[in-house]
């Protein structure tokens, strides 16, 4: 008995990492977005602008949801919180086939229900990740958000599958819906179980009000110089991946070249996130102004070159490589000066600004390829808030010799541990 007990206890890990994988796996199939919208704006009689709010408002939702989960993790447990939000994201894809098709049901389901239920599941396949295992943290964290970007290829392909068969645009999302209802809510029940409450006695049991008001000086400043870094290269890249197809037929391509954009995209952003994460390891803060100075290029390269089929691809994929930067950089940066336990009450705040950037990246894109009919104007100004967020950062560095080194004492108590479920 005690050896199936432990064998038990070995695999609780491993299936929780499963889940959490397969979770991040299903959510990242938000990026494929610009698979259907041709066919969405044929088949639903909406405009090219009131497609990409769609994706605007589900990528917001998502960011700012993500605030209230980080309070509601620890209180219902991951299990709860994750299966929830999965059925959320399911019938966000199938409600706009049972429901007359109309701007407000598609902005209500696909874009706020599925951003609803994106928020709760990312942050528990990330809580998993970062407290299973902890001796394998980093190495954890970075197959998850790998696994997010992954997930728009495989869609995408499926997407286009559907498509190719003649599939209505709607029936094609409730089918996807079912998928991933099943495997969402499946992957929940590998999840851990709810950690025991915090003791009252302890800092963690504070109201999130009185945590806040503790915040030092610098852990604002810091906040606040991260959400503006993420925010210039969040814009270009969902500026990009958001209007993938629609930018590449407007440089003469085929609505395949892209499907190949956006796995290109997509293979960008998974390896971006290890790389650049490795890097600030090495080179600190400065791998920031990196990452901001290569976006531009990237976004400069796709205007200028992105005629040519084979190069296309190349600067896609440049784009999501330097996408990917944000998702890593910045959760480092926070941690490296004040601790592990920022990620659940500070970083949020700085997630905000990828709502704000789909706010107006993806619809400003689409609006602008319809006015200009070209793709210069809006990925010059994509480009423009890069090297803007480059150069504040980079003056923010010269202003403060010793910024990115370790704050003592951390500010923040530290995070709950979320406990294996027992068998």
């Amino acid at each position: 008995m005690n050896r199936q007990k432990d064998r038990s206890s070995a695999l609780n890990p491993w299936l929780g990492l499963t889940g959490a994988l397969l979770i991040q796996l299903c959510l990242g199939a938000t990026y494929a977005w610009s698979t259907f919208v041709k066919n969405l704006q044929t088949e639903c009689a909406v405009d090219p602008v009131t497609s990409q709010w769609v994706f605007a408002v589900r990528t917001a939702a998502f960011a700012l949801f993500m605030i209230p989960m980080g309070q509601w993790l620890p209180r219902f447990g991951l299990r709860a919180v994750a299966g929830t939000c999965g059925l959320l994201f399911a019938l966000g894809h199938m409600l706009p086939f049972l429901l007359p098709p109309s701007p407000a049901v598609l902005i209500s389901t696909m874009g706020l229900m599925i951003g609803l239920g994106m928020s709760g599941g990312y942050l528990a396949a990330l809580r998993v990740c970062a407290t299973v295992i902890p001796e394998r943290k980093g190495l954890m964290i970075g197959l998850a958000v790998a696994a997010f970007a992954m997930g728009a290829v495989a869609a995408s392909h499926l997407g286009m599958a559907l498509l190719a068969n003649q599939w209505p645009v709607l029936s094609g999302f409730a089918l996807l819906g079912a998928i991933y209802g099943a495997v969402l809510l499946g992957s929940a029940l590998l999840l851990p179980g709810p950690a025991a409450p915090p003791s009252t006695t302890t800092p963690s049991a504070q109201p999130a009000s009185a945590q806040t008001s503790e915040l030092s000086r610098e852990l604002k400043s810091t906040a606040r110089t991260c959400f503006l870094a993420k925010l210039a290269t969040n814009f270009g890249g969902l500026m990009v991946i958001g209007n993938m197809v629609p930018i590449a037929t407007t440089l003469g391509h085929t609505p395949e070249v892209g499907i190949t954009g956006i796995a290109a995209f997509s293979f960008g952003n998974a390896i971006g996130r290890i790389f650049w994460g490795g890097w600030f390891d090495r080179s600190g803060p400065l791998t920031i102004v990196w990452s901001l100075a290569a976006m531009a290029v990237s976004l400069i390269g796709l205007a200028a070159f992105g005629v040519a089929p084979f190069l296309f691809p190349v600067f896609t994929f440049g784009v999501g490589f330097c996408f990917g930067a944000a998702f890593v950089l910045h959760a480092s940066l926070l941690t490296q000066i004040f601790g592990p336990a920022v990620l659940q009450h500070t970083y949020p705040w700085v997630f905000t600004a990828h709502g704000l950037a789909a706010i107006l990246g993806a619809p400003t894109g689409a609006w602008l390829i319809a006015l200009s009919g070209g793709i210069t104007a809006p990925l010059a100004i994509a480009a423009g808030a890069s090297l803007l967020g480059m150069i504040a950062f980079w003056h923010r560095l010269r202003s403060n010799s010793s910024f990115g080194a370790p704050a003592q004492p951390s500010l923040l108590p530290p995070a709950p541990r979320l406990q294996p479920a027992s068998n």
